[in-house]
């Protein structure tokens, strides 16, 4: 026990005292390269490093810091870790401590600024509200302000949350006097709604959740890149449901029209998803935008693949088609309908999904 304890100090010695200049690190340069050097070592030290926000050789190490530190220690633990460092810094009369003490503190405030809801704990509130009271004991008023007014931020953030998943609409409860169709609305219409959804649920996405699930893959702890594939699933099944049924009721060619208005409503989504600046369409790679994909996949089983697999006997317009012709829709629907097919609890998409090493976000 003893032995135990006093390890514990002289680390903790060790930590307080740790500075750039003194701290063991490893660094790799390749020969030739003429890039920044790639610097590695315990937590402990890159966490130093990542306080020395002053030195303009070290902020960008320091943004770096922040993005991935969740892949070796948790947010609680390093807040904890930076807390400590503060303390032990703040009352000295050395001007260079100080400045340590300082940097320190800033670096918290950001590490509780980007905090993701999900890992907003009791516990940790109260760590954080009682460092804010001794900041206050102290005289360190501007301080505290800032580190409170983070907080508060996040607590209400959390609160309207939860009245949000509270005091969900009647429609999206599954309940509705006459559930409406898909052709009860304009393809623009329903183009313009696919793609606000998909960006109202692509902008909640934080850099930590796809971190996160790249690494434990739970659920609990990627809250909003879990909704939004939910989104997906359900707009998925909710178009193919249409197909379905307009499949039931009518044959094949009878459901053209009503299969291409689908198509077209698609095809103007990805005009919409695709503009400049438009998040859903930077940064998916080959995929589809997430508007288009989710109802192109719901189709996968629409009233073409119904039909025996076979196109309409003639490749003209269909009457009731707005003078286009169905072939380029079926081809267009083909592309996704083969990693999408719902056989075999979707064996396509899982193998295609386990070739793929990590991160890989499904759907994306």
């Amino acid at each position: 026990m003893r032995e135990s304890c006093a390890k514990l100090n002289s680390d903790r010695k060790a930590f307080r005292t740790l500075s750039p200049q003194n701290s063991p690190f490893f660094r790799l340069r390749f020969q030739g390269d003429d890039g920044p050097d790639v610097r590695g070592g315990s937590g402990d030290i890159l966490l130093v490093h990542a306080t020395e926000t002053d030195r303009k050789d070290l902020v960008l190490y320091c943004e770096a810091f922040l993005t991935t530190y969740r892949t070796f220690i948790s947010p609680e633990e390093l807040i904890k870790k930076l807390q400590y460092r503060y303390e032990k810094f703040c009352h000295c009369p050395d001007t260079f401590k100080k400045r340590v003490s300082k940097n320190t503190f800033f670096v918290l405030v950001r590490v509780v600024d980007e905090l993701c809801l999900v890992e907003l704990s009791e516990e940790l509130l109260r760590l954080l509200m009682a460092l804010v009271f001794r900041l206050v004991c102290s005289g360190e008023l501007s301080l505290a302000r800032v580190l409170r007014k983070n907080i508060l931020d996040k607590a209400q953030q959390k609160k309207i949350l939860r009245h949000n998943n509270s005091a969900r609409p009647l429609a999206s409860r599954w309940v509705a006097a006459r559930p409406g169709t898909l052709h009860d609305f304009h393809s623009h219409e329903i183009a313009e709604q696919l793609t606000l959804l998909d960006a109202e649920l692509f902008y909640k996405i934080e850099i930590p959740e796809v971190l996160l699930w790249a690494k434990e893959q739970n659920e609990e702890k990627s809250p909003n890149l879990t909704q939004f594939t939910e989104h997906f699933n359900n707009m998925s099944y909710w178009v193919r449901s249409h197909h379905y049924a307009a499949g039931e009721s009518a044959g094949p060619r009878e459901a053209a029209p009503q299969v291409h208005q689908d198509h077209e409503a698609l095809a103007e989504a990805q005009q919409l998803q695709l503009l400049p600046g438009h998040p859903l369409g930077a940064g998916l790679g080959p995929h589809p935008p997430p508007g288009v994909a989710e109802a192109d996949l719901g189709g996968e089983r629409g009233g073409g693949h119904r039909g025996g697999g076979r196109a309409p006997p003639r490749a003209g317009p269909h009457p009731g088609a707005r003078g286009i012709p169905l072939m380029p829709v079926l081809q267009g629907l083909a592309e996704y309908c083969t990693l999408i097919d719902s056989s075999s609890s979707f064996r396509a998409y899982r193998a295609a999904l386990s070739e793929v090493e990590p991160p890989c976000i499904p759907y994306l």
